[in-house]
């Protein structure tokens, strides 16, 4: 039996357990059948007892908005639900902001930022939910400079090239907007 089919079995024995959900849902988002995910990860949350574990299934659930494409205002609702569950923590806040970048809001995206700077992790989640140590500063600059910062994004770029290791995408997306905007790219 592959694991899919062993997680459906495990859920037809058992199917008022979130684990059991959450378990199957994220095994549906890893084969990208985004649909079947969201239809536990919402029963997860659902039946979820603890607020970190809620938490974790909202942002989960904001992923799989993010990845399907086209449901931003979705992506946006869950983050929002998942934030009051655990205020102290940066994840949703840097899953928001980027959120509201990618929709073109820059005022919104700065004001989640600056709510969510401070926040640290404390104990883990169970899986990468794509947040990044830098994820705060890079949102910063790319934000940033779309306020009219441009001199503030060309400092700003070489200090988190050098104290950071930027997954690749990340550092295109900071060589695009030098490259654009003509604010010059450390070689």
């Amino acid at each position: 039996m592959n694991k899919l089919q062993d997680l459906i079995h495990k859920y037809i024995y058992n199917t008022r357990d979130p684990l059991t959900s959450y378990n199957l849902a994220k095994e549906y988002e890893n084969i990208q059948q985004y649909g079947s995910a969201l239809s536990y990860y919402l029963k997860a949350a659902e039946l979820a007892d603890h607020p970190q574990f809620e938490y974790e299934v909202l942002v989960r659930i904001a992923l799989v908005f993010k990845h399907q494409g086209g449901r931003a205002h979705s992506e946006v609702n869950s983050l929002l639900h998942a934030i009051p569950l655990q205020p102290d923590r940066p994840e949703a806040y840097y899953l928001l902001a980027d959120a509201y970048y990618r929709k073109g809001d820059h005022k919104e995206a700065m004001f989640i930022l600056k709510l969510g700077r401070d926040k640290k992790i404390k104990i883990p989640l169970w899986t990468d939910v794509e947040f990044v140590e830098y994820g705060f500063d890079l949102l910063e600059i790319l934000v940033g400079h779309f306020r009219s910062q441009s001199g503030y994004s060309t400092q700003r770029i070489q200090e988190i090239l050098h104290k950071y290791e930027l997954k690749p995408e990340h550092k295109q997306q900071l060589k695009d907007l030098a490259t654009e905007y003509d604010l010059g790219w450390p070689e």
